[in-house]
Order: C-alpha cells, then structure tokens, then sequence
C-alpha cells in the first residue's frame, strides 16, 4: 500500500486503477492492509476480521477451554486494528509488539514487546497477511522467551510463500482468500462478505 524503495512501483495504485475502470457499483475489500486500499479504490468499503477472528477463537477455544489467552499485535501497523478487535470481542489482554526491518533486504531483527511475562497464556497473533512468516516466526519464539505456553497465528490473508511450517508457531487459522491450504484451519472468506 506505499512505495518502500525508490524506483519501485506503487503496486496497489496500478491494481486499483485497473479496478476502477470496471466502474463496479460496489467492491467489498475483506481486512485490507490499510485505508490508503480504499481510498484508492472507488466505491470500496472494507469487511472487517472481526467475524473471522471470532470464529477463529471459538474453533481453537472449543478444543482448549479456559486455556487463558490474550491478542497480540506483531507490529506498530496492526496495533490500531488490535485494540479495535479486542474491543469489539471483549478481550482485555492486549500484547504490543515491534521489530525492525531493512527495507533493503527484508531482513528483520529486534523483536520485542510491551510486556515482561506471558507466564502459561496462549498468544493469538492476528494480523491481516501472512506471505513468508518472518515477522511471526521471530515474534513467537520472543513470547515464548517471555513464558507464552502456545503461539497461534490468526491471519486473514494467508499467502505462505516459504511453506505453513513457521517456527515457534503452534498453530495457523486463515481463510481460502489467496488458496485452499491443506492440514490447516481455513474458514471460507465468502462467509464473511455476504
């Protein structure tokens, strides 16, 4: 949704152009990366994760009840959507996180977070695309350093380029808007667009 390097494109601005000129009366956006998505995008409005996300919970939940958990935000960029998720579900346990990146080479270091224990929660990591895993392999295994008990990644987007083994991840929920993903919880993002 922005141009990181000098001389890339700005991608989103040529893919909304392209939708633009369909004139549609309407186009439903399903937990877009940010607003610039639909400002760019005529007669778009954005589908939250909230459905999914409770969905999400309630499958894991089922299989562990009263396993205490809270909501983590991996990065600054997914912090304003997590307080709004934990609002809208009633969550009071909130984990912020943050880490670098070289936007030259992808690399990422410096993982941390607000809190100094997670002392036997269950960690949900929901964010809105998951493409290598980077972010929340690095992110797990620092709340496990902090006492997480399990790490389970809640992602509505799930690309998944280096596979859907992600390091100190102990379990992945997604939906099949990018593909079907075999052994793995994947909820029908058509539900949550009607």
């Amino acid at each position: 949704d922005r141009v990181m390097l000098d001389g890339e494109p700005f991608s989103l601005k040529v893919v909304a152009a392209l939708l633009n000129a369909g004139h549609f009366q309407k186009i439903k956006i399903f937990d877009p990366h940010s607003e610039v998505t639909t400002a760019l995008i005529e007669r778009s409005y954005a589908i939250s994760n909230h459905s999914f996300v409770k969905d999400a919970l309630s499958a894991y939940l089922s299989q562990h009840p009263g396993e205490p958990y809270c909501l983590v935000s991996p990065d600054a960029g997914a912090l304003k959507k997590i307080h709004q998720l934990a609002n809208a579900l009633q969550v009071n346990h909130v984990v912020e996180c943050m880490k670098e990146r070289d936007l030259k080479t992808g690399h990422l270091t410096n993982f941390k977070t607000t809190v100094e224990k997670l002392d036997g929660l269950t960690c949900f990591i929901v964010d809105d695309i998951c493409d290598g895993g980077g972010t929340f392999a690095g992110t797990a295994r620092m709340l496990k350093e902090k006492g997480a008990a399990k790490v389970v990644l809640i992602v509505s987007h799930g690309i998944f380029s280096k596979g859907t083994h992600i390091e100190q991840v102990d379990g992945i929920y997604t939906t099949n808007s990018f593909r079907q993903l075999e052994g793995m919880q994947s909820f029908d993002v058509l539900t949550y667009l009607c």
